[in-house]
């Protein structure tokens, strides 16, 4: 799949992984659940958490602030826009103009 893809935001959750990375997992899907789904990861491992967290609360708060939500749990239902290219998903954005 390339191009351009409407969706939503399936689940979002902050915390840890099974690998020891930490951070946040947000899991992307087509509105009707059946055409395409992938998943998302912004975090690092505990070795660079001092270098790399700032960062990744700086995007979290974007994300929250572009959604218009105050908790990470409330992610979900949030329209989306994906990004694919011949590799998998390139990026994504919340689609703002119709929050």
């Amino acid at each position: 799949m390339t191009g351009k893809q409407l969706g939503k935001i399936k689940s979002a959750h902050f915390g840890t992984s099974e690998g020891g990375s930490f951070g946040l997992f947000v899991e992307l899907g087509d509105n009707e659940g059946n055409s395409w789904s992938c998943g998302d990861f912004w975090g690092c491992y505990p070795k660079s958490v001092n270098v790399e967290f700032g960062k990744i609360a700086l995007r979290i708060l974007n994300l929250l602030t572009e959604a218009k939500k105050g908790d990470v749990a409330k992610l979900a239902g949030t329209p989306i826009e994906a990004n694919f290219d011949d590799c998998g998903l390139k990026s994504w954005r919340v689609l703002t103009e119709v929050i």
